[in-house]
């Protein structure tokens, strides 16, 4: 029989909905069921491509003895971490803090308050070596409740008020940005892996956030090592078997130094960062390789990601298919020989290192072998191999056929809930990719999955839905949500011009700060004033697989508030900044992204505001300043028509003053809140070609 998750939409929770356990989705009637029968609660997160989310299920939650045990004794509730974030990062907390360490799937015990008193990640049926058994764990508690039940809550009560206290922060004890950029990027050498590229041991994620910011230290004081850390370590996630070398895109991280053996799962949003930090690295150096990495993970995402009838990006793909972690993306040098032939074969095999006796469970994950051989390991190899490495003709043939021959196999499950923050992340990435590669079906990608999110998932007055599933939206949306579809819309702005995307810009800003401003704290809150159901009101400030979304916020009102003179942000910037700046005194490392946001003390930010005249220069004007790499620069496009004029001027109101030269297209230069004067966009064109033109030949 179903239990109480077959009337949800999250694909998460319908996998579980035939289990012997009665569980329940997080809401009211699982805990006034835990209070009128006075029993703890057991809640389980996970997201539906979680691999050991999937181990757990198959050997206790499909288990009728551990059934028995979780339905008699407990109020079971399961929670999809992507839909409830705010949930997932309260309770991880207390995990991280009881136990060192944290993971999916989340196993927390709670009183009917909802107040944590054990939690740990996945456990086995039985013990396994260190891991206890989740059967003993489950007798341990139930005898403890009914022992020592009224003691266990009062220890739960006084664990979440220690959750939600807030140290107070000392403004005067503010460390100098300048300071926080050196910490940083002393530390980051320290971790350093300068062989294989990363940071620390294995695992391995792409940390994004740190290539983010050691491309801007590069850039603004022109370190060196400070590049190359970031393009080694990309070369090494491209080369390696963390990149699925024939259907494109990225694993999401290497369980070993190498990057070798990925966790097979596809993350939406390490598509899009990965893509972004790759284009960046790009713009800097031109290497075509990069170029070619990008071009592979978008195509990938718009074959695959993609909802053919929205335009919106659905959120994963599974590790697992058919029972076995990776089994998809696996080969056997006979499934390569038979494919390719026996000639082209051999090849194959040296090309994507291949052996008979595989390096993943007696099978091979591929990798651009003769590469990463080259560049991590030394070694080398004469003529006729390194060129059989850079034969792109061929190469492209063999991972044609390689990849219509997978196709013949049974996909990993998808998940195809659409969340609004991962979405505008990817149309971001889409709209800087297809910008600095000049590849307009990208930038029409973005534009597309921009209209849906405006059109579907948010309202009038900018307020914003999570999750959009079977033609129907569910839970308000978390700050992380507004700030990264609002990065995305500002990008693809800058890029198209399309002032209905500043005007949602500034209605989404102005929603965010009516539902997330937390006035007593001087900080946004993780989740909207509107949701009241999670006693902990953690507020994670700390980069993580994402960007922290407070540090991008940060970014994001400076720039507007420098654009619209909004006289509100002011306070709140300054005070907002005090606590970030304390915060990343402490622990540099875990606030890369909003340090990165201090490079303005090298390069001041620069707005530039296009004119629209009758010659339509504007378009190749804001290509043209695009394919720059300036983190500092804001293109305002103002549009020949009124209605858009009158529009922008809504929410940048000194646009009414800018005016066209001769009816020519117009750039205003403006910076440190003064405009240069006014330049006609022909002589600005020629000007920045040449200037990038010369550039290219330093580089």
């Amino acid at each position: 029989m179903a239990n109480h998750l077959k009337n949800e939409t999250s694909p998460y929770l319908l996998q579980h909905a035939d289990n012997p356990v009665d569980w329940y989705p997080w809401g009211d009637e699982a805990f006034e069921k835990a209070r009128q029968e006075n029993k703890p609660i057991f809640l389980s997160i996970g997201y539906s491509t979680c691999h050991w989310c999937h181990v757990m299920a198959h050997e206790c939650f499909e288990d009728k003895e551990v059934a028995d045990l979780l339905n008699e004794h407990f109020v079971s509730i399961k929670v999809d971490r992507e839909e409830r974030p705010d949930i997932d990062e309260a309770y991880m907390a207390f995990c991280q803090a009881t136990t060192g360490s944290g993971g999916w799937p989340l196993s927390v015990f709670l009183t009917s308050e909802a107040h944590p008193f054990f939690a740990g990640t996945y456990f086995p049926k039985h013990r396994k070596g260190p891991l206890p058994g989740f059967v003993d764990v489950l007798k341990t508690i139930i005898e403890l409740w009914q022992t020592k039940g009224e003691e266990v809550r009062l220890k739960a009560q006084t664990i979440v008020q220690i959750l939600n206290e807030r140290a107070v922060k000392d403004a005067d004890a503010s460390p100098e940005p300048q300071t926080l950029w050196q910490e940083a990027y002393t530390q980051l050498g320290r971790i350093f892996d300068r062989q294989w590229g990363g940071f620390g041991p294995p695992p391995k994620f792409p940390n994004t956030h740190y290539l983010h910011f050691l491309m801007r230290v590069f850039h603004n004081t022109n370190e060196h090592e400070a590049l190359q850390m970031a393009t080694r370590t990309l070369k090494a996630i491209i080369y390696g078997g963390i990149h699925d070398q024939i259907g494109g895109g990225f694993h999401r991280y290497s369980v070993d130094r190498t990057w070798l053996i990925p966790h097979f799962e596809k993350m939406l949003y390490d598509q899009a960062l990965i893509s972004l930090v790759l284009t960046e690295a790009f713009q800097l150096t031109g290497d075509p390789e990069f170029a070619e990495a990008i071009s592979d993970c978008c195509s990938y995402v718009l074959r695959d990601m993609r909802c053919p009838k929205s335009g919106a990006f659905y959120s994963a793909e599974d590790a697992d298919s058919e029972g076995q972690e990776g089994l998809f993306y696996l080969w056997t040098k006979d499934e390569i020989i038979k494919v390719l032939g026996k000639e082209d074969g051999e090849k194959g095999c040296i090309i994507f290192g291949v052996t008979d006796r595989g390096n993943f469970e007696g099978k091979n994950i591929l990798t651009q072998a003769i590469k990463r051989a080259e560049l991590f390991e030394n070694k080398r190899f004469d003529n006729e191999l390194r060129q059989l490495a850079y034969n792109k003709p061929l190469i492209k043939d063999l991972k044609t056929k390689l990849f219509n021959a997978r196709t013949k196999r049974t996909r990993p499950f998808q998940d195809d809930k659409i969340i609004s923050g991962w979405n505008g992340l990817e149309v971001a990435a889409l709209a800087r990719a297809g910008v600095v590669l000049n590849i307009d079906s990208f930038i029409e990608a973005a534009e597309k999955a921009s209209v849906f999110i405006e059109k579907s998932m948010m309202d009038a007055s900018g307020n914003l839905k999570r999750i959009y599933r079977k033609d129907s939206t569910k839970y308000a949306a978390f700050l992380e949500d507004y700030v990264y579809v609002i990065l995305g819309f500002m990008e693809l702005y800058q890029i198209t011009g399309a002032t209905r995307l500043i005007d949602a810009t500034g209605r989404l800003i102005k929603a965010l700060i009516a539902n997330f401003w937390n006035e007593q704290e001087k900080v946004f809150n993780n989740r909207p004033t509107s949701v009241t159901d999670l006693p902990i009101n953690y507020q994670s400030l700390h980069d993580s697989a994402l960007p922290a979304a407070t540090s991008i916020l940060y970014d994001i009102l400076t720039r507007w508030y420098i654009l619209s003179g909004n006289q509100t942000l002011k306070d709140k910037l300054r005070n907002l900044e005090k606590r970030l700046l304390f915060e990343a005194s402490e622990f540099p490392l875990a606030m890369t992204s909003f340090i990165s946001s201090f490079d303005r003390m090298f390069i001041p930010g620069k707005e530039f505001f296009i004119v629209e005249g009758s010659d339509r220069l504007a378009s190749e004007i804001r290509k043209t300043l695009s394919r720059e790499f300036n983190p500092r620069q804001t293109i305002i496009t103002i549009s020949s028509d009124e209605k858009e004029k009158d529009l922008l001027a809504k929410w940048i109101p000194y646009v009414d003053s800018m005016n066209l030269i001769d009816e020519k297209t117009t750039v205003y230069l403006c910076k440190e809140g003064k405009c240069q004067s006014p330049v006609k966009g022909a002589i600005f064109l020629a000007s920045r070609e040449e200037n990038y033109a010369k550039q290219r030949e330093i580089d």
